[in-house]
C-alpha cells in the first residue's frame, strides 16, 4: 500500500504543480481550468502514463543493480520525452517532450519525497485527487444582464458579460442530420462553438455554406455549445432538423 500510494502521491503533486501553473498563466480563470483538465488524454498522461513509467523504471533498475544509482534519473528523461514525439513527430512533439522530460522528474522528486513523509502520501494520493475530481464537474460559467429569447428552432441571447459556455440541447434520433447557424457577429471578446453528444464527446460539423451540419450516431440529446472567453454583446442559433 505504501509503495501504491507513493505512485499515487507523485501523480497527484504533478497534477497540483500543472493546475497551479495554468491558474497563474490564465489569471486565475477557473472555467478554462476545468474545461482543460477534465480532457481525459491529459489525465491519462498524469496518472496512467506516469505511474505506469515509474514501475516499470523501478523493475529495469532491479535487473541492473550494479549500476542503478546511474540509471533511474536517465531513464526518468526517456519516458517523459519519447510519448510525445511519437504523437506527433515535429518540433512541436520535441518541444512537448522536453516540457514531458521536466514533469518527469518533477514526478520522480515526488515520489522520493513520499516514501518518507506520511502526510505527504495521503495528502496528494487521496486528498488533492478528490478536490481535483470535486472541481472539474463544477461549471464555472460566468454571466451578466443574460436575456434571452428561446423559439422552436432558434435561440438569441444578449449579455454584458459572458465568460463560460451556454448549451443549447437538440434531442435527436438516430439518422437525424442537423443544419445549423451560428451567428457571432455581434460579440466584442473570444467565443467559439462546437457540438457534444450526451457522453460528452464532440461531434464532427460538415460545412454546408453559411451552416453546418452534423449527423445523430445515436438517439439522445446532442448539445450545441458557444463559448465566449470575457465576451460582451449577443448571438444567436439557428437550426433545422431533418
Amino acid at each position: 500500500m505504501k509503495y501504491i500510494f507513493t505512485k499515487l502521491a507523485g501523480a497527484g503533486f504533478l497534477l497540483s504543480c500543472l493546475s497551479l501553473f495554468f491558474i497563474l498563466g490564465t489569471d486565475g480563470n477557473l472555467f478554462d481550468y476545468t474545461e482543460t483538465f477534465s480532457d481525459y488524454q491529459l489525465l491519462f498522461i498524469v496518472f496512467v502514463y506516469s505511474i505506469f513509467c515509474s514501475i516499470l523504471i523501478d523493475i529495469i533498475v532491479m535487473k541492473l543493480t550494479r549500476i542503478a544509482y546511474y540509471v533511474r534519473v536517465p531513464l526518468y528523461f526517456l519516458f517523459g520525452f519519447i510519448l510525445f514525439p511519437i504523437i506527433s513527430w515535429d518540433w512541436y512533439g520535441v518541444f512537448a517532450g522536453i516540457i514531458g522530460t521536466a514533469l518527469a522528474n518533477i514526478y520522480f522528486l515526488a515520489t522520493l519525497i513520499a516514501k518518507n513523509k506520511t502526510w505527504f502520501r495521503y495528502l496528494f494520493a487521496v486528498l488533492i485527487p478528490i478536490v481535483f475530481l470535486i472541481t472539474i464537474t463544477i461549471d464555472f460559467t460566468e454571466k451578466e444582464n443574460w436575456e434571452e429569447n428561446k423559439q422552436h428552432n432558434s435561440y438569441q441571447a444578449s449579455f454584458d458579460y459572458f465568460d463560460g459556455k451556454h448549451e443549447i440541447p437538440l434531442e435527436l434520433r438516430e439518422g437525424d442530420v442537423v443544419y445549423f447557424s451560428v451567428n457571432t457577429e455581434e460579440i466584442d471578446g473570444g467565443h467559439g462553438y462546437h457540438v457534444k453528444n450526451k457522453f460528452g464527446n464532440f461531434v464532427g460539423m460538415h460545412p454546408h455554406g453559411d451552416q453546418s451540419s452534423i449527423k445523430a450516431e445515436k438517439s439522445g440529446e446532442y448539445r450545441i455549445i458557444i463559448k465566449g472567453h470575457q465576451a460582451k454583446g449577443s448571438f444567436s442559433v439557428e437550426w433545422e432538423i431533418q
